[in-house]
């Protein structure tokens, strides 16, 4: 996810960056309604996960991964913004009287356990843990110059992954689990990029409709509740993989086409390059909207999803004028 506009191209290269911003933008908007509307968080955490790993991987260079660069990129952040929500979340518990169990929220943070139970008003920051181990690991599976190894640890550990899930098996510090069903998302991008599928698709639109629908249909009759990369919760793996990459791929194409520089689009840009301020206090901004619904005529997970967004943008545009937001975006 933080790979994208992270170079500083101008022309059509430039253009490009806006799109991959804006549908970075639209990944993060879709974590705020996962997280606040019951009705459609199945079709939504269907696919919104893998579309931030396609993301990554669309733009991720394996030769020139630096395990420093991203301690400083995702790690960085994660610790930072861990924080600032324990301090958050100890002074909701003296208002509210609930119990602070200040030991145990440390050692789900350290272990990045991306539960209410182990990092309450923090839990989405798993990602970037998760995040972290996928790059690293895949960037390694190119170490070994071998055609399609990348390919094969892919799946392998997209298998591995699956079979852990079966067996019930728990949760591995900072999501290795997880990290290595990221692997075939990454993969995917990193193909997409070097075969240019997105301008494959655009010449042909009638596959991106094709893709979308196939994608939608997937996800809609897995037979779970909700697939769930935090927990594990994939279903039946061919129908999770063909939501989580057919939706996102049609996604690709569909942003590509739109001319995001006018004012108007931007904001969807605005969105993307504050993704991980967002994860980090969505929960925050959700109990806020929720107390203030109380006091609303209106009622209803509409009205708290714009609440929500509403007061993350505030957040953002305050951290933007903070003096230490160097450091989180790890310079």
């Amino acid at each position: 996810m933080e790979e994208v506009l992270q170079e500083n191209r101008t022309g059509i290269e430039s253009r490009r960056e806006l799109w991959l911003d804006a549908l970075r933008g639209l990944g993060i908007l879709l974590v705020c309604v996962g997280h606040t509307a019951p009705p459609l968080a199945k079709f939504v955490y269907g696919f919104h996960i893998p579309l931030f790993f396609i993301l990554s991987g669309f733009l991720f260079k394996p030769d020139r991964f630096s395990v420093v660069k991203y301690l400083k990129r995702l790690i960085l952040p994660y610790f930072i913004l861990c924080g600032i929500n324990l301090v958050i979340y100890g002074v909701i518990c003296w208002g509210t009287g609930e119990h602070y169990d200040l030991p145990k929220y440390i050692i789900g943070i350290l272990y990045s356990n991306g539960t209410l139970e182990w990092m309450p008003n923090c839990s989405p920051l798993w990602y970037l843990t998760c995040a972290f181990v996928t790059f690293f690991i895949f960037a390694a599976l190119f170490k070994v110059k071998v055609k399609w190894f990348a390919l094969l640890g892919a799946v392998t550990g997209c298998g591995i992954s699956y079979v852990l899930y079966l067996a019930g098996a728990p949760k591995l510090p900072w999501n290795i689990d997880t990290a290595l069903m990221a692997l075939i998302f990454v993969y995917a991008g990193y193909e997409m990029r070097r075969r240019d599928i997105v301008g494959y698709l655009l010449r042909r639109p009638v596959f991106v409709v094709l893709l979308m629908v196939c994608g939608s249909a997937a996800i809609v009759f897995n037979p779970v509740a909700k697939i769930d990369f935090d927990y594990n919760c994939y279903g039946n793996l061919f129908l999770m993989l063909t939501g989580a990459l057919m939706v996102p791929v049609a996604l690709f194409a569909i942003f590509r086409i739109v001319s995001w520089d006018k004012p108007v689009l931007r904001i969807m840009c605005w969105f993307g390059k504050h993704t991980i301020l967002f994860m980090g206090f969505d929960y925050f901004a959700g109990f806020v909207a929720r107390s203030i619904i109380t006091w609303l005529p209106v009622k209803g997970w509409p009205v708290a999803l714009i609440l929500k967004i509403c007061l993350l943008s505030l957040i953002a545009f305050v951290w933007e004028k903070l003096p230490f937001k160097r450091i989180y975006h790890g310079r």
